[in-house]
């Protein structure tokens, strides 16, 4: 979650906001949504590059699959329930081929 910042951006001089770098990171880091630029504080890079090459545990790196696979096959189904409802778009070979990977 952004929040607005105090920091002006030493590029531009606008104000940036202020977010963690990722939900578990602890490392918070300072953007300029109007230059791009990304500012971090004394030590964060060091705390970043540690977070990023940590160890994912296998139960997790699972999970991230499952719900990658899951978020694939509801928009499959999604594509031909419109398919469906439109009734135009898909042949019955494309409806057969999206049922086989939704359910493989």
């Amino acid at each position: 979650m952004w929040e607005e910042g105090k920091l002006a951006c030493p590029l531009c001089g606008l104000s940036m906001s202020k977010g963690r770098y990722a939900y578990s990171s602890d490392v918070i880091i300072d953007r300029c949504e109007h230059c791009g630029g990304i500012w971090l504080d004394r030590g964060e890079l060091a705390r970043l590059r540690a977070f990023v090459h940590r160890p994912v545990p296998e139960d997790r790196l699972l999970m991230a699959q499952m719900e990658a696979q899951a978020l694939k096959k509801k928009a499959q189904a999604r594509e031909l329930s419109q398919a469906r409802a439109t009734g135009a778009g898909a042949s019955l070979g494309e409806i057969l081929r999206i049922l086989k990977e939704i359910f493989s």
